[in-house]
């Protein structure tokens, strides 16, 4: 009773004229962002910070690779050097790469431009991912619902960081759409893309492994999936996948408490 009663108490505090805050207050946010990008040096904005946080650990590797020096891509110092420029020299943090080896094929096209343009075409690719993931889940007029979720802390956190977000909810709501008109094997092919970033795989995969028989397709497209990403890794990036492995059971663990790892982005409100 209690908590139906704090329910209603939220309701009647959510008025017509109150939801209309959460345009102004992300209105701004948004103008406030905008503004400290433009009125910004280099590729930092208004406050120094390197534009699209997340995104500098992808061109990091994107340059790597296309330098033929694959084999470094998990290489701290290599990373280093390469951010210092982006940095301008005005940092000492780091941005690693967390992802395996075949996620920087991906990545590649933006390591051909300045840091600058890649990271803006990289956001408004970004922002097109979330357009589609909301038609996909909900077919018909969704520019008001897509409106209010630029509104939304975590989604504008995920634009302005240059994270993979998008990318990862346009794989999810593509699994979804084939999975609903049953066709499993199309969704599992779908599903193994976000082999970039595994743990998301266990989930929906032990799902799937509960009604074996029924998802056995779906279970089939995934593994599929799985095993071409591999092989690509395996194929063109022999000495990197090593180094993946290594870096993720050395590395990942104490990320955090790394010399200049960015703290404030790994938590919000």
């Amino acid at each position: 009773m209690k908590i139906q009663f704090l329910l209603e108490r939220f309701n009647n505090f959510l008025t017509p004229k109150r939801m209309r805050y959460s345009w102004i207050v992300g209105g701004c946010l948004w103008l406030g962002w905008v503004f400290s990008i433009i009125a910004g040096k280099g590729n930092a904005d208004l406050f120094g910070t390197l534009i699209g946080t997340d995104f500098s650990a992808f061109y990091t590797a994107a340059k790597i690779m296309l330098a033929g020096n694959s084999s470094n891509l998990y290489d701290l110092n290599t990373a280093y050097l390469i951010q210092q420029e982006l940095h301008n020299a005005q940092s000492q943090g780091l941005t690693l790469f967390l992802n395996p080896p075949h996620f920087t094929l991906l990545m590649a096209p933006f390591g051909l431009l300045p840091y600058f343009p890649s990271v803006i075409i990289w956001i408004i690719l970004g922002i097109l991912c979330l357009w589609f993931s909301i038609k996909l889940l909900n077919p018909g007029n969704n520019l008001r619902i897509f409106l209010l979720t630029l509104t939304w802390l975590p989604v504008f956190s995920a634009v302005s960081f240059g994270q993979n977000t998008f990318l990862t909810l346009l794989f999810f709501c593509l699994t979804y759409h084939f999975w609903s008109r049953k066709k499993f094997l199309i969704s599992g092919l779908i599903f193994s893309l976000l082999l970039y970033k595994p743990q998301f795989l266990l989930f929906v995969g032990f799902l799937w492994l509960l009604s074996t028989r029924k998802y056995i397709r779906a279970l089939i497209g995934l593994g599929i999936g799985i095993a071409t990403q591999i092989g690509i890794n395996i194929l063109l990036f022999p000495e990197a996948s090593i180094n993946y492995i290594n870096y993720m059971k050395n590395v990942a663990p104490i990320l955090t408490s790394m010399p200049g790892f960015p703290v404030w982005n790994t938590f919000s409100v």
